[in-house]
């Protein structure tokens, strides 16, 4: 693919539809070994992108063997598609402590842990929030401050969102 990308604007519109792309020939990659797709990070490097999937299980987490499986399929699906401009780097690696949080059901998965998120817009006059993630409601993310108080987040608002500790439900 030859894309000639001029300005900061067309970059970004470039990025995002390539990070569509790959999401779905990642959770294709994922369903074909009963995996889950979890994110996907697109980042510059010197002279190539930077590919980087997280993948997870329901039961039991991921092992090597998984990851090295994905990249594989996802490679496969990249050189018959080939989506991307140029030379990249492809890493397929488990969530780890500091888990992603992405799907409406992340945030109900991983209710009563540490998260941080940030937003694309002012919420509450405030784009970056920490705090104890309580679950979702119509929508909202909703996360009690360090200051107990509350804050109401909408979902489709949320730029990035993390678990900060080791304190993953799914594993005790």
């Amino acid at each position: 693919m030859v894309f000639a990308i001029t300005t900061d604007e067309q970059r970004r519109g470039y990025l995002e539809a390539l990070e569509d792309t790959l999401w779905v020939l990642g959770e294709k990659a994922c369903a074909l070994f009963g995996l889950s797709l979890i994110e996907v990070e697109v980042n510059r490097g010197r002279g190539s992108l930077l590919v980087r999937y997280y993948i997870d299980r329901e039961q039991g987490g991921v092992t090597v063997e998984d990851c090295t499986r994905v990249s594989q399929a996802v490679g496969r699906f990249l050189d018959a598609q080939d989506p991307i401009d140029g030379s990249y780097t492809l890493e397929v690696s488990s969530p780890g402590p500091n888990r992603p949080l992405r799907k409406e059901g992340d945030f109900q998965m991983f209710a009563g842990s540490t998260v941080k998120i940030k937003t694309e817009i002012p919420v509450e006059g405030q784009t970056s929030f920490s705090g104890k993630l309580l679950g979702i409601v119509d929508g909202s993310v909703i996360v009690m401050g360090q200051d107990d108080r509350e804050f109401r987040i909408p979902h489709r608002t949320i730029k990035k969102a993390r678990l900060t500790h080791r304190d993953n439900p799914k594993e005790g």
